[in-house]
């Protein structure tokens, strides 16, 4: 769509890595066949009081931040999410509680990878039509595992389990003389 750029990124991660070194100690495999057949060189693990609201709040403020605007300087809010921190209210509801912004619509969209690409795109068209400037569309999911049988004959425990989070906003570019309002 003309005229729709992504003004900022973000990005939030919990700070323990697992590698696949780590994981060879544990169960038997190795980092070659993790990585010759799923690409994963190493996942990050979430603390239990962390919620993937947490991580997409983080995000959001990276994101702001890149961009150069505020947190509450969006309209819209867009949560792609297969693992809710609750099915009500919506996470996006939980980040922009965080945030502390209000009077803007937030919405889920469950979906795991692909989500990502439909809050895109999903906001790209709220803008397009000019129901909103600005929308911050964030991707989390976040595993509760308790038995994971990625590797034959092979069980074990792990905690949380995330994926890396994704925040962008996208929005009109501005034209020289316009003025910025949120």
């Amino acid at each position: 769509m003309k005229g729709i750029k992504i003004l900022g990124t973000g990005v939030s991660l919990p700070p323990k890595v697992v590698t696949n070194r780590d994981l060879e100690s544990t169960v038997d495999t190795s980092d070659e066949w993790i990585v010759d057949r799923t690409g994963i060189r190493e996942r990050r693990i979430a603390e239990p009081d962390v919620a993937t609201s947490d991580l997409c709040a983080e995000a959001v403020e990276h994101a702001c931040a890149d961009a150069g605007i505020g947190t509450g300087d969006f309209d819209g809010l867009i949560v792609a999410t297969s693992t809710t921190d609750t099915l009500f209210p919506s996470t996006a509801c939980w980040v922009q509680r965080k945030l502390g912004v209000k009077g803007m619509p937030a919405f889920d969209i469950s979906a795991g990878c692909s989500g990502f690409l439909y809050g895109l795109e999903i906001a790209a068209g709220m803008i397009a039509a000019g129901t909103f400037r600005r929308v911050a569309v964030v991707r989390q999911v976040m595993m509760m595992m308790t038995k994971m049988c990625t590797y034959p004959r092979i069980q074990f425990r792990s905690a949380r389990h995330s994926s890396s989070v994704l925040s962008y906003f996208l929005g009109r570019p501005m034209r020289i003389g316009e003025v910025n309002r949120p």
